[in-house]
């Protein structure tokens, strides 16, 4: 939370770069190997700090299902830039699970995340891919 309240706003490279530095040690000791493709992201300016938070929590919620659930062993994190706005995907090569069943606790709040900081999710899962997107408009 401390590293998003003391980012300019918007800035989502600055916040995923703190997101890999902080979770790095944590992936070396574990048997997860990480693939990170981010793109230089505009900034959007209209993520405050509230926003950031949310958003942070949100990749951090998707990177810790897999690690907590997933039985993968490569997880992936891609941010790249659209016409639309930003995207954010979160992917695993583990389990997967069944995106039909009611969402637990967990998958509701990611939801209720993106809601709040007008951005869509979308999950698609099937056993050997998972993927958690996260679009944010530009506007």
């Amino acid at each position: 939370s401390i590293d998003a309240m003391n980012l300019p706003p918007g800035d989502l490279s600055a916040l995923l770069a703190n997101l890999r530095y902080r979770l790095q040690p944590r992936f070396t000791s574990s048997d997860l190997e990480l693939h990170w493709n981010v793109d230089l992201l505009p900034v959007l300016e209209r993520l405050d700090d509230k926003a950031m938070r949310h958003l942070q929590f949100m990749v951090y919620g998707a990177m810790s299902n897999v690690m907590q659930h997933a039985k993968a062993t490569v997880m992936g994190i891609q941010a790249f830039a659209t016409p639309a706005g930003v995207e954010l995907l979160i992917s695993d090569n583990g389990c997967g699970f069944d995106t039909a069943l009611p969402l637990k606790k967990g998958l509701l709040h990611m939801h209720e995340r993106a809601a709040a900081i007008g951005a869509v999710l979308n999950l698609r899962s099937e056993p050997g891919r998972t993927e958690v997107g996260i679009l944010i408009a530009l506007s």
